[in-house]
């Protein structure tokens, strides 16, 4: 195991700015056209486009060998980048290790995480509620059983409610359509410091750890994740299904 090596790490370090897609990584360091499209031809069913696919398999291979010589090159060049890279995938050879093994979950703590988080979006409904003067949800299930809600969790009403209260909501500079992600609505609560931005943060957070963590799947009081190292641009390590 100490012999491998991943190319989509060592590109994260080398250019956390950009995509960590084979396809990203073949254009960059190969000269190989584009064959995505090539394992899409193969049918179980009826047993058509085998052979295709296996030599779709064999160019994965060969242009991830081919990246990995080129990033040697550049680590040549920086080798504080190297150092980093030698951090990350000894970190990512241990988690691998703990999602195969699991972490073990203590029920009863999970159920009193989950009645402190549910008291916690309570609490915040109530506290949006009387910044806005209208009843909120959290969701559109919700927003169902209380109908005239404003649904916080929808782009598209946030972003009406945030106009109304005159904010400058910011435009995706791509599409030019309005955004309320992340980083947008804390940039926003910086600059204005509109106390329900900071409100609806909290909302997200919440629901966050409540949906991802809390109500996850557990086999045998087990809980299971596939740990990501440097998936960002920020390096910060993150986890998925």
């Amino acid at each position: 195991v100490d012999l491998a090596h991943d190319t989509r790490i060592r590109h994260n370090i080398l250019f956390p700015e950009l995509p960590h897609k084979l396809e990203v990584l073949t254009m960059q360091y190969t000269r190989e056209p584009y064959y995505k499209e090539e394992g899409r031809t193969w049918n179980k069913i009826a047993g058509t486009g085998k052979r295709q696919l296996m030599r779709y398999n064999c160019k994965d291979t060969c242009v991830t060998r081919e990246a990995y010589d080129v990033q040697e090159l550049e680590f040549a060049d920086n080798p504080r980048l190297r150092a980093c890279y030698d951090s990350d995938i000894d970190l990512s050879r241990k988690l691998h290790h703990v999602a195969y093994r699991g972490i073990t979950i203590d029920q009863t703590e999970l159920a009193q995480l989950a009645r402190d988080i549910n008291n916690k979006l309570a609490e915040t409904n109530v506290r949006i509620g009387g910044l806005i003067n209208a009843p909120v949800s959290f969701s559109a299930k919700e927003q169902k059983a209380k109908p005239g809600s404003i649904n916080i969790a929808s782009s598209q009403q946030l972003v009406k409610l945030l106009l109304a209260r005159g904010l400058k909501v910011p435009k995706d500079r791509f599409t030019g359509n309005y955004t309320t992600n992340e980083a947008k609505l804390h940039t926003l609560f910086a600059e204005s410091g509109d106390v329900l931005l900071n409100e609806v943060l909290t909302v997200r957070e919440l629901n966050k750890i409540k949906t991802t963590t809390v109500e996850a799947t557990l086999v045998n009081d087990t809980f299971y994740s596939d740990f990501v190292v440097g998936g960002t641009e920020t390096g910060r390590r993150s986890s998925r299904e």
